[in-house]
């Protein structure tokens, strides 16, 4: 049997943490204990908790175009295919439904039209931790911005507060002190 991996990260910056390379071991290893050949391997850089996922979709028409020659397709965690309940069991059931099986490495779940209810169980119990996790994540690093923000005199978002200006550091680098400053003319 031959599979295609697919590897997923958020954001470009993200490489040190569950990059592209520990993934690919967590794959493969996998594959090598299902007798799995892998055949193709993508590389995707977007976020699994938004419904817009484009290079999944492209991935996901290829995978069924291509379903005979390539039977399966490999998450090597289930945050890898989605961190959207939802979502993610709409991906699998697109896969599943066409005939191919799809594999869920570090979970170690194989997912076809002949699986027992109880992998779809975990499968779908291993994708709520991944909402969930995707939320408190996004909880506590919202909560530091705004808290250095706050503690720095500076505007969280970077937004323009009447009647201020605001140069954000990011952008201008050392030109500016990244806080914010009165508008005379907008003051007024």
């Amino acid at each position: 049997m031959r599979a295609r991996l697919v590897l997923r990260e958020s954001d470009e910056s993200l490489r040190e943490g569950y990059g592209f390379e520990n993934q690919r071991e967590d794959g493969f290893r996998f594959a090598g204990q299902h007798g799995v050949e892998i055949a193709r391997v993508h590389e995707v850089v977007e976020s699994a908790t938004k419904w817009k996922r484009e290079k999944l979709e492209d991935i996901i028409a290829e995978a069924i175009e291509e379903k005979d020659e390539i039977p399966w397709l490999i998450f090597p965690r289930v945050d890898r295919e989605a961190r959207n309940q939802l979502a993610g069991g709409y991906y699998i059931y697109k896969l599943v439904s066409v005939g191919l099986t799809v594999g869920i490495a570090t979970q170690n779940l194989v997912l076809n039209r002949e699986s027992p209810p109880i992998d779809y169980f975990m499968f779908n119990l291993h994708l709520f931790k991944a909402e969930e996790d995707a939320r408190q994540i996004k909880r506590n690093l919202l909560g530091g911005r705004d808290k250095l923000a706050e503690k720095a005199g500076q505007v969280p978002n970077g937004a323009v507060i009447w009647p201020f200006d605001y140069h954000p550091k990011k952008v201008y680098g050392q030109m500016t002190t990244g806080k914010p400053s009165v508008n005379e003319e907008r003051a007024e």
